[in-house]
């Protein structure tokens, strides 16, 4: 969580003074922890904001909904092709 939050203010301030919008670290850093903690509060900075940075605080905000370990997990099981992870299988009665 902490490192994705630290890794994601580091390129959005990157990204911000490569495209000049020049806008406050620390705006830059509230926008970046309530956009991964799905809080919904804002400095008004978004609306500022160009593309590139926008796409960056909605990869945070889908990263910060499904979890990090979720997605590790999702991406270990996908990419292991030696079998040693299988989904749980259940024969469920009902009635």
């Amino acid at each position: 969580g902490t490192a994705t939050i630290v890794a994601g203010v580091l390129g959005l301030t990157t990204i911000s003074e490569a495209v000049q919008d020049n806008q406050p670290f620390l705006a830059m850093l509230f926008e970046t922890t309530s956009a991964f903690n799905t809080v919904g509060l804002t400095m008004n900075l978004t609306s500022n904001l160009s593309t590139l940075p926008r796409w960056l605080l909605i990869v945070l905000m889908f990263a910060g909904r499904t979890g990090p370990l979720a997605i590790a997990s999702a991406l270990v099981v996908r990419l292991s092709k030696s079998g040693k992870y299988r989904l749980a299988y259940e024969d469920v009665v009902v009635g």
